[in-house]
């Protein structure tokens, strides 16, 4: 059942596992891709929708970011799974 829900973007356990602020359908990631091409053809000021992965003043991202090998990821992904699974419900 856990990974069910870990590869369900709109569940709260995957938000958790991945860091996100809030869970977010497939259908709602594509329209905000629509939206902020329209805005950018048809705009001059964009403001990009935001995302729950967002990398502006509130994202994770430290520095101008950091380059991961799969090896890193898997295992960091790996070590994330973990903590959310042994947090008491």
């Amino acid at each position: 059942m856990t990974a069910l829900l870990l590869d369900d973007p709109t569940s709260q356990v995957h938000a958790a596992a991945v860091g996100w602020e809030y869970p977010l359908s497939r259908e709602a990631a594509a329209l905000a891709d629509l939206f902020d091409a329209f805005a950018k053809a048809n705009y001059k000021k964009v403001v990009p929708y935001p995302r729950p992965w967002s990398t502006g003043p509130r994202g994770r991202t430290v520095g101008k970011g950091t380059a991961m090998t799969p090896e890193e990821f898997h295992a960091a992904w790996a070590k994330r799974v973990a903590e959310v699974s042994s947090q008491p419900q």
